[in-house]
């Protein structure tokens, strides 16, 4: 499963606020009190590096969501993503304890939505251990996750079923005696 191709846009969006507030409304202002003879240099070391800046950050949100993959496996949620480090994640359906579904106004407008998935090991923390992002059929992906919350894989539930076993024969044992 792929993300949402619309993302491209909701991130460059964001690209283009982040400027404006963090560079634009500072340097705007200051290149109107800037002497005729210096403004040349100004423009180049300001405008240069943020267009040079803005390229790289388009070209890299293109690659991103390129390199993004999900997958709701028989016993896990796998995913895939990064342009120069690649980081894969495996969380099997045992560990979750809960799948969120997140959106907000661009991501309303864009119709896609985010599904942060929890698991215990953050220690009640409010923070995922896993997102799937820009998800396209949210509510579905996030129902059919929570479905599966709590099965255990063949291999887990053999070590649980291993586990019962044993200690179902150390009782015999005690009573035994």
């Amino acid at each position: 499963m792929k993300p949402d191709p619309k993302m491209k846009p909701y991130w460059g969006l964001w690209a283009i606020f982040w400027t404006v507030v963090g560079v634009l409304s500072w340097s705007v202002p200051i290149t109107f009190s800037i002497l005729p003879a210096n403004l040349m240099l100004y423009l180049l070391c300001v405008y240069v590096p943020l267009v040079v800046a803005l390229v790289y950050v388009f070209w890299w949100i293109g690659k991103f969501y390129d390199t993004i993959e999900y997958e709701l496996g028989e016993n896990a949620v796998h995913s895939k993503y990064g342009v120069f480090f690649r980081k894969e994640k495996e969380i099997s359906y045992g560990r979750i304890t809960m799948a969120g579904l997140s959106q907000g106004p661009l991501k309303r407008h864009y119709e896609i939505y985010s599904i942060p998935i929890f698991t215990a090991a953050r220690g009640g923390t409010n923070v995922p251990e896993m997102c799937l992002m820009n998800i396209k059929n949210g509510p579905e992906i996030r129902d059919e996750v929570s479905k599966k919350i709590g099965r255990l894989s063949e291999k887990e539930r053999k070590s649980v079923e291993e586990k019962m076993l044993e200690e179902l024969k150390e009782i015999r044992k005690v009573l035994q005696k």
